[in-house]
């Protein structure tokens, strides 16, 4: 939900003041999620660190870096890919001991490996979907494409962990 929260006020900011602005106000609320994660946790989520606030930080970076509209739209592909690439690798014998070794205790059983295998195929289908809006739509469309296809794959995303959840306790 701090998610779409960020997001919204992204869309928000950008057709009001432009990229630049959005893109720092994105940054700014991304670190005041993870700093009150970090404050109510009171240890450093270094997990967390590494799998969004880092990416965040970077992709923001870039993209005031760059000012490119195109880099703008081709970095959602490029971040689903990303993330696509790593739920496989998660769900992966290597990628599941080298989390281990990280003594990271939200390691599952075969449940995540279900659910991180078909986060692995949602990441990469947004991926694609996105590349596939970029060819076809205007800037304008692109971007009403991109606000519903992230609701969409959040929704989906929700939907598969809700579906583990719920087997995991229907099963215990």
């Amino acid at each position: 939900m701090d998610d779409l929260a960020s997001l919204t006020l992204f869309l928000m900011v950008y057709y009001i003041l432009g990229v630049n602005i959005a893109v720092s106000v994105l940054l700014f609320t991304e670190s005041i999620i993870f700093f009150s994660h970090w404050i109510r946790e009171g240890i450093f989520p270094f997990y967390r660190f590494w799998s969004r606030l880092a990416p965040i930080l970077l992709s923001g970076a870039l993209t005031l870096a760059f000012a490119d509209l195109r880099f703008l739209q081709y970095k959602a592909s490029v971040i689903y890919a990303i993330f696509g690439a790593l739920s496989f690798a998660h769900s992966s014998p290597i990628g599941r001991e080298f989390i281990k070794n990280l003594k990271i205790d939200q390691i599952g059983g075969s449940k995540t490996i279900w659910l991180m295998n078909r986060l692995g195929c949602v990441f990469l289908s947004a991926s694609a979907l996105n590349i596939l809006f970029i060819q076809i739509c205007s800037f304008e469309s692109w971007m009403f494409a991109k606000i519903v296809l992230s609701l969409l794959v959040t929704c989906v995303i929700m939907g598969l962990v809700f579906h583990v959840h719920y087997n995991t306790v229907k099963n215990d």
